[in-house]
């Protein structure tokens, strides 16, 4: 129970203040689908996300808000805005999957057959849920789906397709931009469709990996538990990234090296050390060459933090 409650646990409601009420009619012939987006003091794009969700063409869905502790105004300019909205409130910060994660327990006790996993910063094509639907429904062993997933500012250029390759050796990914571009070893978390057996099955996402790898680690884990991952190539979604932190900055250059060093350490113990330590001087040289060298104290923190996380497990955001 104790790796079963580190990886987001089954189903138990988590840190949620209040008891939200969803539910799904039970005589709507389609599949029942929750939708889960994540609001860390970013509520304008959550409500340009929640116009384009108004739109979808998907008959039977519930739409849940997971404000993640915000600090500027963000849950009552939602209200304003949509005030029958369904808002999870965790009252601080969970990072993205303890925020997902309170959102998704939710849903799971509604009885929602699929979960949505979509960034708040997206915009989204009104049947992009529809063809991620057709897809899962497919193949009863199909677990994880994914969009095609344009850049919001150039719609015309993809930014992945439905997800990317996962070089172990060297702890890179690649995106891909096309079916045959590359091996689909995970679906990227800005768009990710969850069968709910899965996450009866495997747990939910890992809340250690605050910032990146978390997409990875739960579709290696899916994986490995049997199911099959796919994409869904009609359903398009729009996505700004890197809004609530940004790519470049030093705090991302922590939260990542921290999520970098807690995924290979964890899923390869000792072997994770030579991945890890190829992609910190890859890092290293990256932000020299960027004349970036303050950058270089972050990630030297998010490595000690990664490291420290490992051998005293513990849960929250530095």
């Amino acid at each position: 129970m104790e790796e079963r409650s580190r990886l987001g646990g089954p189903v138990d409601r988590g840190e949620v203040v209040g008891q939200p009420d969803v539910s799904f009619d039970p005589s709507n012939p389609y599949p029942p689908v929750g939708i889960v987006t994540v609001n860390w003091n970013g509520w304008k794009d959550t409500l340009e996300f929640l116009d384009s969700a108004t739109r979808l063409t998907y008959p039977n869905f519930k739409l849940v808000v997971v404000d993640n502790g915000s600090s500027d105004e963000s849950e009552p300019s939602l209200r304003r805005a949509y005030p029958t909205i369904t808002i999870v409130q965790t009252g601080r910060n969970l990072g993205y999957p303890g925020g997902a994660n309170a959102g998704v327990r939710v849903l799971l006790e509604a009885g929602a057959e699929y979960i949505w996993l979509i960034n708040n910063d997206t915009v989204l094509d009104k049947d992009a849920l529809s063809a991620m639907v057709e897809v899962a429904r497919g193949h009863s062993d199909i677990g994880l789906v994914g969009s095609v997933v344009y850049h919001y500012h150039d719609r015309e250029r993809i930014q992945f397709w439905g997800g990317a390759e996962y070089r172990r050796w060297t702890a890179t990914t690649h995106n891909l931009m096309a079916r045959a571009a590359g091996r689909l070893d995970y679906i990227g978390g800005a768009s990710l469709l969850v069968r709910s057996a899965v996450s009866r099955d495997i747990g939910l996402l890992d809340e250690r990996l605050v910032f990146y790898w978390d997409d990875v680690e739960f579709s290696l884990r899916a994986r490995r538990a049997g199911w099959r991952l796919a994409v869904a190539e009609s359903s398009h979604v729009f996505h700004k990234e890197g809004n609530t932190v940004g790519r470049k900055s030093a705090r991302a250059d922590f939260l990542e090296t921290k999520s970098l060093t807690l995924f290979l350490l964890n899923q390869y113990g000792f072997l994770g050390i030579g991945p890890l330590a190829v992609r910190m001087l890859g890092k290293i040289l990256n932000r020299l060459a960027r004349r970036q060298p303050s950058h270089l104290w972050s990630i030297c923190i998010g490595l000690t933090a990664g490291i420290r996380r490992v051998v005293r497990p513990g849960s929250g955001i530095d």
